[in-house]
């Protein structure tokens, strides 16, 4: 496609800088429209207004674009921030936009209190609690609530209730729950709980029943036979819940595997998140096409995800290769304190599991698209 450049851009062009930075295209309102960073500002805008052939989505930007702005940064590294931080100011018409995470649910243990529940929020805050997530959907994350009550003796009920007990519920009565709101319960007991979700919800259930068995078998030993049992129900709980998931790794390494499917007017992006080897949560994120770049729309995907994402793993292997991937990298290094990588595989299980993303996003888009049909045909049947 050929797009007209308007004269005054491409004289202002001229004038751009050679330096790394952001640039902030706007519509004829001064409306930030766009935003990009690159290595070198010039040679990136050349893409739009000395090259006159342009995708469709790019010259329908084009055509709205009555000016730009500049802004140099230091490095490249100062580029990305700057540009993540503009696309969150402006949320700019023509960036792919992650929706707004607080419409994702985390769980939230919260260590100011004595004997902390877990609990189910949509927003984090700089608080000293325990963050996990986010989670693809409600009925992911209940799912998992579900499992950790099954498995560990927290407390369930909320704050009032507990303050105001005078004996222990029913959750005490059938063993799930250690009564803290009425018992002298020790707090080192209710902090190593604390210690076992939070392992679990890392993927490191089989580190928590190695140590169980160890407990178990010392209380046998001193005839302390209902301690025993606890540990060994506990255990079972657990290895039920661990059979349900799926083993997709070998090397027992955490790993996210993000992947996309896309047609017309929307791209679906899958991410599958593993630990310890064990596939234990699958979300897909939906978004309208305002690309046809593969690489651009993983790129803001990735950036926006893990911006506000309590867990990093070590690796995050990707579809296809990203801008600023280096750069990307280092970012999110800092932020774990730990190396991460971002790995396009090629060959081996790994690839594999970036075609096990690529399959359930392609799943979702066609399920996307049935539904879409089926509502037209609802409609035109009800006013027929």
């Amino acid at each position: 496609m050929t797009t007209s450049i308007k004269n005054n851009l491409s004289e202002k062009y001229k004038e751009a800088p050679k330096e790394p930075g952001v640039y902030l295209m706007k519509d004829n309102r001064g409306k930030i429209i766009y935003v990009g960073k690159a290595q070198n500002i010039k040679q990136r805008l050349s893409s739009y207004f000395v090259n006159q052939r342009h995708d469709l989505k790019t010259g329908i930007l084009l055509k709205k674009v009555d000016d730009f702005e500049t802004i140099i940064t230091r490095s490249d590294h100062e580029a990305y921030i700057l540009e993540s931080n503009l696309i969150k100011e402006y949320m700019p018409r023509y960036n792919v936009l992650l929706k707004d995470g607080k419409n994702y649910p985390y769980l939230k243990i919260d260590r100011n209190e004595k004997y902390p529940p877990i609990n189910v929020v949509r927003k984090i805050k700089k608080d000293g609690a325990l963050y996990f997530g986010p989670y693809s959907s409600a009925y992911s994350v209940r799912t998992t609530l579900r499992q950790i009550h099954k498995i560990f003796k927290l407390r369930k009920c909320k704050k009032t209730q507990f303050n105001n007990r005078s004996r222990p519920c029913l959750n005490f009565q059938i063993k799930a729950c250690l009564g803290p709101c009425c018992n002298d319960v020790q707090k080192n007991e209710y902090d190593q709980i604390i210690k076992d979700v939070s392992l679990f919800l890392k993927g490191k259930g089989k580190d928590i029943i190695t140590r169980l068995k160890k407990e178990m078998e010392s209380y046998a030993d001193d005839q302390n036979f209902e301690k025993a049992a606890e540990k060994r129900d506990t255990i079972f709980a657990m290895e039920k819940t661990l059979e349900r998931q799926y083993v997709v790794s070998s090397d027992l390494e955490d790993r996210d595997v993000i992947a996309l499917a896309k047609d017309k007017s929307k791209a679906v992006v899958t991410i599958l998140k593993v630990r310890s080897g064990y596939l234990v949560d699958a979300g897909d994120y939906i978004f309208d096409l305002k690309t046809d770049s593969i690489s651009e729309i993983l790129s803001a995907f990735v950036t926006q995800f893990y911006e506000k994402a309590p867990f990093l793993p070590s690796t995050i292997l990707i579809q296809n290769a990203i801008e600023s991937y280096k750069i990307i990298e280092e970012v999110f290094s800092e932020k774990k304190g730990k190396k991460v990588k971002i790995i396009v595989p090629k060959k081996g299980d790994k690839k594999r599991l970036i075609e096990m993303a690529i399959a359930n996003a392609d799943k979702k888009l066609k399920n996307i698209a049935l539904k879409k049909i089926e509502r037209e045909n609802l409609y035109q049947a009800h006013y027929q």
